[in-house]
């Protein structure tokens, strides 16, 4: 962990001084948009190989750990249907680290910086799923961030 704890902090120590240059909205929507093309050329580059199994909801929630190298027993779910998964992560989190020690607000990074590449990065797997974050049950203000992934069952 403390190895992906750094480079978040070093990345996130980088867009705080571009901020200071540019403003730190515009800084975050930069990190964002790389953190996105990242994610979506590992997905490329891997998806054949994943082993993925049962609905696409699961098969997205399994994805994200895959690539987040989030250990299965580090989550609870707490709602599960064939469309939704709403999830409990209690795992070690850089993010969460890297914002405790350059006391910033996890709320904000991650809304601002980290949650749209997640969203982006699903829409290339399966472009009917939909992921969001409660930003009322988010470390370090609860003990867990609660997440949700769902398939919008309308065909477009």
């Amino acid at each position: 962990m403390s190895v992906g704890s750094s480079s978040e902090k070093k990345l996130l120590e980088y867009a705080l001084a571009v901020g200071e240059e540019i403003g730190r909205d515009r800084a975050f929507k930069i990190l964002e948009k790389l953190l996105t093309q990242k994610r979506i050329a590992w997905l490329k580059k891997n998806q054949e190989k994943l082993d993925l199994s049962g609905t696409e909801v699961e098969k997205a929630l399994q994805l994200i750990c895959q690539k987040f190298e989030i250990n299965p027993r580090n989550l609870k779910i707490i709602e599960k249907t064939p469309a939704k998964i709403v999830y409990q992560s209690f795992n070690p989190c850089p993010i969460l680290e890297a914002c405790k020690v350059l006391s910033l607000d996890t709320r904000e990074v991650c809304k601002k910086a980290y949650e749209k590449s997640v969203i982006d990065f699903l829409k290339v797997f399966n472009p009917r799923l939909t992921f969001k974050r409660n930003y009322a049950k988010i470390r370090p203000y609860a003990k867990y961030c609660e997440e949700t992934i769902e398939l919008d069952e309308n065909e477009n």
